[in-house]
């Protein structure tokens, strides 16, 4: 009876323990192996989270009004909306069919993003950073020896060997790797250590073929020190700047591709991989092309993944050979037109709002990841990706809504105290 009430009693901190090593040890590994496979692993420890903080609560009523205080904030009512403008493009969508079964998944995607949020505010940044340094310090050194060495470990596992098929493992990873250090940073615990994994990460990334991280790196680099000594401005800058390239990307890539072309071909192969760049200015023009044909509703949710059968009417001419833009404004304006700039707007909003309401040094890491994301976003993978929408959801939900524990620290300046304790979503009080 007495081994009952122990195991009863240790339940909820059993659950959080497997959680969080799923999301924060086995995510970073499962990556390496197959970046596909990081949503159901997401789901796994998402559930164990769920478990452990259903156990601690004392009633069903506490336990749900963490739901209801996420749900009640403006960013989660912002993509709910898009989550309904995805159903309601399935009425205009040129596949309905695919735009249906897409929007479930996006549907499925946002819950457990949503489920998340939640289960992470009862989670202690230095517990994170424990399970995430072991994830960084089993993976790392996988993925170097993946790219230059002797032998390939991933071949029982995997059909595609090769520094081509480790992209998104390597992204995935620098982004893990900036998350530490941004703990790190709000935590003043292990600081040197995140900032020696973080250097590990992008030297990995510069060594491997994926240019989308070096790009992740480079606006980081850029960003971080600048969010340092003007956090609340950089914050606003970088939503400005990310909502300008929504606005305005797909005009530019339809006037300007051809000037762009020849601008690359004064560029070193080494510097940049001609022939991808070349490839992806085609398909962002071929796409974009599709805007002007359905400016205000967009073809539906998804629909791009059947526009390589081909199209009747005035929409013939674009040839398109790849299943998506591999642009975030592109995509946004074939699939929803102005309806979707609206809605990215209010997300937008959104989004600023609750970086303002976070403490400094969280505010500083979450701007400049946030910048890195948003690069990647414009120039990578498709836009509305299960694996990328769930590492969405782990970093910046871990990042502002874990509970914090500490003095906050910067490589650039001296520590300084919270000025009030996180409201995890709620508006602080004017002083």
């Amino acid at each position: 009876m007495q081994r009952k009430r122990v195991l009863a009693a240790n339940l909820p901190s059993i659950a959080s323990f497997i959680g969080l090593a799923l999301a924060f040890v086995f995510v970073p590994f499962i990556t390496f192996l197959s970046t596909r496979s990081a949503p159901a692993v997401l789901s796994f420890a998402t559930l164990f989270l769920l478990l452990g903080a259903y156990w601690r609560a004392e009633t069903w009523r506490d336990f749900a009004a963490r739901f209801t205080e996420v749900a009640r904030q403006p960013l989660a009512i912002a993509i709910a909306s898009f989550v309904l403008a995805a159903f309601a493009s399935v009425s205009w969508s040129v596949e309905p069919l695919m735009s249906l079964q897409y929007s479930f998944r996006l549907l499925g995607n946002c819950l457990l993003g949503f489920a998340f949020v939640v289960v992470i505010a009862g989670e202690h940044r230095r517990h994170i950073m424990k399970f995430l340094v072991v994830g960084l310090v089993i993976t790392l050194p996988l993925l170097a020896n993946e790219l230059h060495g002797p032998f390939q470990l991933r071949q029982p596992f995997s059909d595609t060997l090769g520094s081509e098929s480790l992209n998104r493992a390597v992204l995935v990873t620098s982004i893990l790797a900036a998350l530490f250090l941004a703990l790190a940073c709000a935590e003043k615990w292990l600081s040197w250590l995140a900032l020696f994994l973080s250097v590990v990460a992008a030297v990995v990334a510069v060594l491997s073929s994926s240019q989308s991280s070096v790009l992740f790196w480079g606006v980081v680099v850029i960003a971080w020190p600048l969010a340092v000594y003007a956090p609340r401005a950089t914050a606003r800058a970088v939503t400005a700047t990310a909502f300008a390239c929504l606005v305005l990307f797909p005009f530019f890539a339809m006037l300007y591709t051809p000037w762009m072309r020849q601008l690359l071909g004064g560029v070193p192969e080494d510097v940049v991989h001609a022939t991808s760049a070349q490839i992806r200015l085609s398909i962002w023009e071929n796409f974009a092309e599709l805007i002007p044909h359905e400016p205000l509703l967009g073809w539906g949710y998804y629909a791009e993944r059947a526009m390589s059968k081909g199209l009747a009417g005035p929409a013939a001419s674009a040839v398109i050979g790849s299943a998506h833009p591999h642009d975030v404004a592109i995509q946004l304006w074939v699939d929803f037109g102005l309806l979707g700039v609206f809605v990215a707007g209010l997300i937008g909003f959104a989004w600023l709002r609750r970086l303002l309401q976070a403490e400094t040094a969280v505010l500083t890491a979450a701007s400049a990841i946030t910048a890195g994301v948003f690069a990647v976003w414009m120039v990578s993978h498709g836009a509305w990706q299960e694996w990328w929408l769930a590492m969405m959801s782990l970093v910046f939900a871990t990042l502002l809504r874990s509970t914090p524990g500490g003095q906050a620290i910067s490589f650039w300046r001296k520590a300084e105290t919270r000025a009030h304790p996180p409201f995890h979503g709620a508006t602080p009080p004017k002083t």
